[in-house]
């Protein structure tokens, strides 16, 4: 009898569990509140800068969108990469500070500095998102800005 009670008990607790897990998954298949607060236990501090290496989507405010490709720079402990835009290809280059800032200068001739960024990695992201500013040299204007990861670099 004790040993009917215990299977009966395991099964039901393992049920129990099956249902938390499903309540956990979205419609879209991605990982619901809890389960995404755990794979982000490292979310309240700021991104390593190896996790920043990967291919980006950039929207800017009143531009098109572009895309974003960073790896590591070979001289310092930042990112360097390229920024493709239906216009051209420029250069960027920059690092993420100790409060999770990613601040990146950009320069479409490879010698001068034509625009920066200011961007903030968003809570709950889980480091795939950053929002702040992008402001041409030049023009006193912030535009909003927003990257959002497409796919880590391999490796």
């Amino acid at each position: 009898m004790k040993t009917l009670v215990a299977t009966f008990l395991i099964a039901a607790c393992a049920g129990c569990a099956g249902v938390t897990g499903q309540n956990d998954a979205q419609s879209d298949g991605s990982a619901g509140p809890t389960r995404k607060s755990a794979d982000c236990a490292h979310a309240s501090s700021p991104p390593e800068v190896d996790t920043l290496y990967g291919r980006w989507q950039v929207r800017i405010d009143g531009q098109p969108d572009a895309t974003a490709e960073l790896g590591p720079h070979p001289e310092y402990g930042g990112v360097r990469g390229r920024l493709t835009r239906p216009s051209g290809v420029a250069q960027l280059a920059g690092d993420v500070d100790d409060e999770g800032t990613l601040a990146l200068d950009e320069s479409e001739d490879g010698r001068t500095i034509s625009a920066t960024w200011t961007l903030t990695v968003q809570p709950d992201s889980c480091g795939k998102e950053f929002k702040g500013t992008w402001q041409h040299a030049g023009d006193e204007a912030k535009r909003p800005a927003v990257i959002t990861l497409i796919s880590r670099a391999p490796g």
